[in-house]
């Protein structure tokens, strides 16, 4: 019968250091890295020891104001034993206010004295709501070990039903309550054996154990082996925020996706595909190469890890192992953002701008795409009747030129086109915009314009429709919505410029899956003794050439022949084309 480790042993959290051991094996095109032991006694989790309020002072950019601002926050810090520092990042950051943090945002925990951009010096990260300085509502953990919990939070600690992912790749979907697992749940451990049943106060109480099929590998009672991706926390001073991968148990196999779930719901066409405004940043920002909601470089390989427990009685020496693939195949959907067309206030220039781009970051074309938009308010309001606009099939950028359809409803766009507006006092934002209104320049989208600082914009609503041609031949249709803010006008005015400083990506030298291909196999050359009742991991990286689906097991040799096999794990990996795009 598999032994389950207790709770409080899998509840590794906030492993303070990632650091890696010398690779086991020769030079390779790319390598097993041995990582340290995971700690033999549970460290600090949410719950686990005695919290404190913590008050620290921090410098912030208020919008208001623009400038640099000292502001004291309060945080409850539910490992205050580890004496990192605090820092905290609002989604508003119009909603920053001195006192007990309150809002949504996300509270970082940090290695004292580190420079803001040193991306390894976040251990671990809540992201979501605070009340009073508490976390409270939905929200997430995690840390660099891998430890993970997304769900409902109250006074601090985990309460109501949340996701708990363990380092070590064990994972609890169910009910909490004060910090503990309580109620109905479902635990599956690392290798797949699956526990439906109640908990109580964090332990199994009464329900059934599923185990793992043994397929086409055995499956060995005191041999265990694990699989859990290496997620960081996000460290957005870096310019862009790195993209990793999460996983998730589907019965005995897991799920392995990107770690960030606007780029899914963006790509898969759930929500708006139009750019936020620091999207945008990242995508222009000169030092990076633009792609698919921002920067080409925070796309990384998947970063694996994989532990082998030694429950027997003999020590276990592994002389190998490999990637056994069922099937790679590309994922061709078209990964399609809408987004303004640039513009620069510090030019002089007058911004008459009605237009936008349709990029795809996909690997298939958009065919038979067409347009349905509506003129309209920022806020979301529309002006006409919809209109429909073909378009031609697109494989990178496609640029939407609307300035008939503004000319339709009385935009006077030769004026505007050449000439910059006058406010009696451009800087009083209320009377500015009245003027304009008043001014016979927007015919009926007068009521739908705004002010952006010294340009005058409104916002064209709608949806983009196209199909697709599958790797297998099949067509497929997608209607995705946006709303993207145009600049139609400018006010005369003065503004102040600067620049950022440069980006600088990351090297990786990972194992690369084979595009179409079935039943093949990746050499994984490593070596190494496991002691009984002690656990080796490992860490592998993963990628692909494109955008693409791969179903495999790890399977490890042993020095008597024996294979022993991961569970199957069914990877959805995201790698955009490189475009040379307009901007």
């Amino acid at each position: 019968m598999h032994r389950r480790r207790p709770y409080s042993a899998w509840l590794l959290a906030l492993a303070l250091s990632t650091s890696l051991c010398a690779p086991l094996a020769p030079a390779f095109a790319a390598t097993v890295e041995a990582l340290p032991t995971a700690p033999a006694a549970p460290l600090a989790v949410p719950g686990a020891e005695a919290g404190a309020f913590r008050t620290w002072v921090q410098l912030v950019w208020n919008p208001a104001t623009r400038r640099l601002e000292r502001l004291s926050f309060t945080a409850w810090d539910p490992i205050p034993s580890l004496g990192l520092e605090l820092q905290w990042l609002p989604d508003d950051p119009a909603g920053n206010r001195a006192g007990p943090l309150d809002g949504r945002g996300t509270l970082s925990f940090r290695k004292p004295g580190a420079a803001s951009y040193d991306a390894a010096a976040t251990l671990a990260q809540y992201r979501g709501t605070l009340r009073d300085g508490r976390a409270e509502g939905f929200g997430e953990f995690l840390d660099r070990s891998g430890f993970s919990y997304a769900g409902g939070w109250h006074l601090g600690l985990m309460e109501g039903e949340g996701r708990l992912v363990a380092a070590n790749g064990d994972e609890y979907v169910g009910a909490f309550k004060a910090g503990r697992r309580d109620g109905k749940g479902v635990f599956t451990d690392a290798t797949g054996q699956i526990f439906t049943g109640r908990f109580v106060n964090g332990a199994e109480a009464d329900g059934v154990t599923l185990q793992r099929t043994a397929g086409t590998y055995p499956v060995y009672a005191d041999l265990r082996i694990g699989v859990v991706t290496e997620r960081r926390p996000h460290n957005y001073d870096l310019g862009f925020d790195p993209m990793s991968y999460t996983s998730k148990a589907d019965g005995d196999a897991l799920d392995i996706l990107p770690d960030d779930q606007r780029l899914l719901d963006v790509w898969h066409g759930a929500v708006p595909i139009t750019m936020t405004d620091a999207e945008i940043a990242a995508f222009d920002d000169p030092s990076t190469t633009p792609s698919f909601l921002g920067a080409y470089e925070r796309f990384d390989p998947l970063s694996l890890v994989f532990e082998l427990e030694n429950s027997s009685t003999e020590t276990v020496s592994v002389v190998g192992g490999f990637l056994d693939v069922g099937n790679s195949r590309r994922d061709g959907e078209p990964a399609v953002q809408v987004r303004p067309f640039p513009r620069d206030p510090c030019s002089g220039a007058v911004d008459f701008l009605p237009k936008f781009f349709i990029d795809n970051f996909g690997w298939s074309a958009m065919e038979n795409a067409s347009l349905e938009i509506t003129a309209g308010s920022i806020d979301g309001r529309s002006e006409g009747t919809p209109l429909s606009v073909p378009l031609p099939a697109i494989t990178t950028t496609a640029e939407a030129n609307v300035a008939a359809q503004m000319t339709a409803l009385g935009l006077d766009t030769g004026f505007l086109s050449a000439n910059k507006l006058r406010c009696t006092d451009p800087n009083d934002e209320r009377l500015c915009l009245a003027e304009l209104r008043q001014s016979g320049r927007f015919g009926k989208l007068a009521d739908y314009i705004s002010l952006d600082y010294s340009t005058v914009v409104t916002a064209v609503l709608g949806s983009i429709d196209y199909d697709w041609t599958t790797s297998d031949g099949a067509v497929s249709h997608k209607s995705s919505p946006f709303s993207v803010t145009i600049p139609i006008a400018s006010v005369a005015n003065d503004a102040e410029c600067g620049e950022g400083g440069e980006i600088i990506p990351v090297r990786h030298d990972p194992f690369q899956f084979h595009l179409d291909q079935q039943n093949y196999r990746m050499s994984l050359p490593f070596a190494g003794d496991v002691a009984p009742g002690f656990t080796s991991r490992w860490r592998i990286e993963l990628s692909a050439a494109e955008t693409s689906l791969h179903d495999f097991q790890i399977v490890l040799l042993l020095s008597d022949g024996r294979q022993l096999a991961s569970r199957p794990i069914h990877l959805t990996y995201f790698m955009p084309p490189k475009h040379d795009v307009p901007k």
